[in-house]
This record gives structure tokens, sequence and C-alpha cells, in this order.
């Protein structure tokens, strides 16, 4: 339920009178709450982190050729084109979807 995350939003807002250390995950919220903030209604990427991931694929394009030898006409042909580009994944919660990480980690 991330919480470091949760801790460190709680004690932002929160004065530090009401803090107390062993607060359980369960009496942070319910402080956020009494302010009117619903943690659970926050993005994952806000409480659990991103992980940054190389996405590659193979892209279709169109290429239009000139003839130069055939009397300069026009063709087309289709040709295949690979592309990577980074993105940021929510995480899961790790304890439910061990292979996220575990496919992600190299093995030594």
């Amino acid at each position: 339920m991330g919480g470091k995350a949760l801790k460190t939003y709680t004690e932002r807002k929160s004065t530090a009178d009401f803090l107390r250390i062993g607060k359980h995950i369960s009496d942070m919220q319910e402080m956020l709450h009494s302010k009117g903030i619903n943690w659970n209604d926050y993005p994952i990427r806000f409480k659990r982190g991103g992980f940054i991931a190389k996405i590659t694929e193979v892209i279709d394009m169109q290429v239009k050729s000139y003839d130069v030898l055939a009397g300069g006409g026009i063709g087309s042909r289709g040709t295949g084109t690979t592309r990577s580009r980074w993105t940021t994944l929510d995480i899961p919660i790790i304890t439910e979807d061990r292979e996220f990480l575990e496919s992600r980690i190299p093995k030594i």
C-alpha cells in the first residue's frame, strides 16, 4: 500500500503533534481522510513509484521512392524499422506480482 510514500505524504500534510513513531498505515490514512484527502484516489505512481523501461518495437513504414533510371516514376514499398523508446510503467504490488521484477532483473 505504499507505506513509505504514505508516511512521507502524511508528514507533509499533518503537524508534528499528530505524528508519532509507529503509526500504522490505517492510522495515517485516517489522518489524511480527516483533512479531506483520500489516499486511495491518488495515482499508483504517487503511491508506489514508477519503473522506467525501454520498449523496442518494429514499425511498418511506407517509403516512396523515385526510380530515376526508369524515367522518374514513383513507386512505394513497405519496410519495417526498429524503434526504441523509454516509458514509465506503474509498479504492481510486488507480493502479488513477483514476475514483474524477476523478469527485469538480470540473473547473475
